[in-house]
């Protein structure tokens, strides 16, 4: 059988005591049924593991305990396609060279009441595959808990690279790359969408987005801090903002088709108390309208240049 080591073999897919996978042992595989670690249990990744998930839609690894994927700058921990012989060989030994695609697999799910898992180091490729009910469409998707990522790579997801909704992780010097719908069509992918509608103060510093739809999406994010960080080339905008915007400094880029930080989209930019617009090389574009809230402050500071255009206009 030329198919080896998955993860837990038991029926039903399940790590429910900690666990090390040892690079030794790697390629590991999670198979149709997918996996899930319990909450309470801690899967530990060793520098250098790598984790092939199979097609189709159905498998993804839900995360209710924790992940520590410990990987360094020369042995990252990966999780990738099965048809990814780039990463962990041929693993299924067909003897050919296989090409892997966005959306090969579904998501890494993290979610209550997962705390405490952490990725330095680990590249993720080819998730988020497209299909009715994998709501939400991502590589990784946070989801009411947190967890930190720090010189992470997400590319060639089949929408969203990385999914945070009401989550207060943290993001450092990381790429998000080539993470675009169905690998193309439809315009509405992000290396990073956040949702914030109930909460949850999440961070984005000094990474790196290349050739996303969207670098940055955000959508009722008033917890949320982007600093230091790149965009290079998004095919529809360096950040989009719907809703209470968060707070930009220092941001930077060019080559995006709106080379700016986009805001109001018709809705009320300011959360409680005073919203602050910080100075970044990228403008702010006023798109449709944005509206100061009342009983809100809007405290635009030195250096800060905002653009608007009228609605009917292409841009």
């Amino acid at each position: 059988n030329s198919v080896s080591y998955l993860i837990s073999a038991n029926g039903s897919r399940t790590v429910t005591a900690d666990k090390t996978l040892t690079a030794v042992d790697s390629p590991y595989l999670i198979d149709r049924p997918g996996l899930t670690i319990n909450a309470g249990a801690t899967l530990t990744l060793e520098p250098g593991v790598v984790v092939k998930i199979t097609r189709p839609q159905e498998p993804k690894l839900t995360v209710r305990g924790a992940i520590a994927a410990n990987g360094d700058a020369l042995y990252p921990v990966v999780f990738t396609s099965f048809a990814d012989d780039i990463y962990g060989g041929d693993m299924n030994a067909d003897g050919a060279t296989t090409t892997p695609a966005a959306g090969d697999w579904s998501q890494i799910l993290i979610e209550n009441p997962s705390a405490g898992s952490s990725f330095p180091n680990t590249l993720f490729r080819y998730g988020g595959t497209w299909f009715s009910g994998a709501t939400p469409y991502a590589s990784v998707v946070v989801n009411g808990a947190s967890a930190s990522f720090d010189a992470v790579t997400i590319e060639y997801s089949a929408k969203y690279g990385l999914y945070l909704k009401n989550s207060s992780s943290q993001i450092t010097n990381s790429t998000f790359a080539f993470n675009k719908r169905n690998g193309g069509a439809g315009l509405d992918a992000a290396g990073i969408f956040i949702d914030g509608v109930s909460g949850g103060t999440p961070s984005v510093t000094n990474s790196a987005f290349l050739e996303n739809d969207f670098g940055i999406r955000a959508q009722s994010a008033s917890g949320l801090t982007a600093t230091g960080n790149t965009f290079t080339n998004n095919s529809t905008a360096a950040i989009h903002t719907s809703s209470a915007l968060g707070a930009y400094s220092g941001n930077t880029g060019s080559g995006n088709a709106l080379n700016a930080i986009v805001v109001g989209n018709g809705t009320s930019i300011t959360g409680v108390g005073t919203t602050i617009l910080s100075a970044n090389a990228l403008p702010y574009l006023v798109q449709v309208a944005a509206e100061i809230a009342a009983t809100t402050t809007l405290a635009i500071a030195d250096g800060v240049v905002i653009k608007g255009f009228a609605e009917n206009s292409a841009a």
